[in-house]
């Protein structure tokens, strides 16, 4: 899921290292994605290690934040 529509002011830097790896080029528009877990009682999303894709290409990987402000188990209302 689009990780804004959780946290609107979600931001992630992507290091260049990454940026090279899903060959995209400085400004690109990168598609952003947050994985959702469901657990027996909660929709839990993982905004501390996104996926990010090039859609041009069609290469995506997930982007592991460890000095990340966000969570990894981000509790989605049920209703």
């Amino acid at each position: 899921m689009d990780p804004r529509r959780v946290m609107p002011g979600y931001h992630v830097a992507l290091p260049p290292a990454d940026r090279h790896r899903v060959e995209a080029s400085e400004g690109e528009p990168l598609l952003w994605l947050a994985l959702v877990r469901l657990d027996s009682d909660a929709a839990l999303v993982n905004l501390r290690a996104p996926v990010v894709v090039n859609p041009r290409r069609m290469i995506g990987i997930q982007v592991i934040q460890t000095d990340s402000p966000y969570p990894v188990d981000h509790r989605l209302p049920l209703d």
